[in-house]
């Protein structure tokens, strides 16, 4: 399943999901209840992300790194 929160184009909205975390993923927290895997959660120009797991849990961007690494090597040799 695949779902769209906030996907408007609005340069005036500011959308930073590594900032002020509650505030600004408060939207995608709400609709993780078991139907979706994870959320991808990115500002207007993408240069911020933001992860939440299948629980809804903020997932860092350290931990994200990692375990692209993680990928790269186990899979991907």
């Amino acid at each position: 399943m695949l779902a769209t929160i906030r996907g408007e184009i609005n340069p005036r909205r500011r959308r930073e999901p590594g900032n002020r975390l509650p505030r600004t993923l408060g939207a995608s927290m709400a609709v993780m209840n078991g139907d979706y895997d994870l959320a991808i959660c990115n500002d207007g120009d993408a240069d911020r992300l933001g992860i939440l797991d299948e629980k809804g849990a903020f997932v860092s961007p350290q931990k994200i790194i990692a375990l692209l690494a993680l990928y790269l090597v186990r899979e991907k040799k």
